[in-house]
């Protein structure tokens, strides 16, 4: 257990019964961790260990292994979606990384108390819109929702993690995380994507264009904006592959061009909406 030193070493001026989320972290922040807790290092105390502290079993955590990012893969996962710095940090501690752990306190100071994020959401929102809206759990409003086809899952969890964090705090939809389960159904899905998002980012692939599923989200988004008048449906090349016609009259970004590649993430922030405070 914390003693009340390192407490007040965390938690400065934290509000009440309110902790900083690692969700909420910058995304140079998680990708560092990830770095730093790669299989090679040579103690053993790697993501293994910390996945062990996490509580992951066994099957877990060797399933974990033959992912390309397990750290990535390991902190999307759903059971893991309220997990605090604090908790993150004790395990850190536990499987004596202290590296690590140094190096997410420096980033944790600018990460924003959950209040503090969904009221920066809600002035974002205030500014797109005429009227301001209260975030409801069962009534929340989004960004954009996040079509993809099921084998570009690793992809769309990068572009949530880039964009809901640091600098950006923009709030995105995805399916698996956000449509409660028995509400995955095509209709509800259309209902979401018309009334609680305001744009749609499409990640094309040879996976999406075999993807009914996917391809009809996308023409949801077509058919709310007649001739792409509002912008609603902003496409991402991901991969080398055929566009379908009716997405190529449609200004895309370009994953796959690894030179405009460190571009794509302010470019599609700003097509999302988010303009710099």
């Amino acid at each position: 257990m914390a003693s009340s030193e390192e407490t007040n070493h965390v938690y400065p001026t934290a509000p009440l019964e309110e902790e900083k989320l690692v969700r909420h972290m910058s995304y140079e922040a998680l990708l560092r961790l990830s770095q730093l807790l790669r299989p090679h290092h040579e103690l053993g105390n790697n993501y293994t260990a910390l996945a062990g502290q996490l509580g992951f079993t066994f099957e877990e955590i060797t399933d974990l292994r033959e992912e390309r990012d397990p750290v990535h893969v390991m902190l999307n996962k759903p059971e893991l979606r309220d997990l605090t710095i604090s908790r993150l940090k004790s395990c850190l501690m536990a499987i004596d990384r202290l590296d690590a752990l140094q190096e997410l306190e420096t980033f944790e100071e600018k990460t924003l108390y959950p209040s503090e994020y969904r009221q920066r959401q809600a002035e974002r929102h205030g500014r797109n819109n005429d009227q301001q809206f209260t975030v409801l759990s069962n009534d929340e409003k989004y960004d954009a929702f996040i079509c993809y086809a099921r084998q570009d899952i690793g992809f769309a969890k990068e572009i949530l993690k880039r964009l809901e964090s640091e600098p950006y705090h923009l709030k995105l939809c995805i399916d698996y995380r956000d449509i409660l389960p028995g509400g995955g159904n095509l209709s509800t899905v259309a209902h979401i994507i018309e009334e609680r998002c305001q744009k749609i980012v499409v990640i094309l692939s040879e996976f999406f264009n075999n993807d009914e599923s996917a391809d009809f989200q996308a023409k949801i988004a077509l058919s709310l904006s007649p001739g792409c008048k509002n912008k609603r449906l902003i496409p991402i090349k991901y991969e080398q592959c055929k566009i379908p016609t009716i997405y190529r009259f449609i200004t895309h970004l370009d994953y796959t061009n690894e030179n405009a590649r460190e571009y794509l993430w302010p470019n599609l922030a700003r097509a999302l909406g988010y303009a710099p405070r």
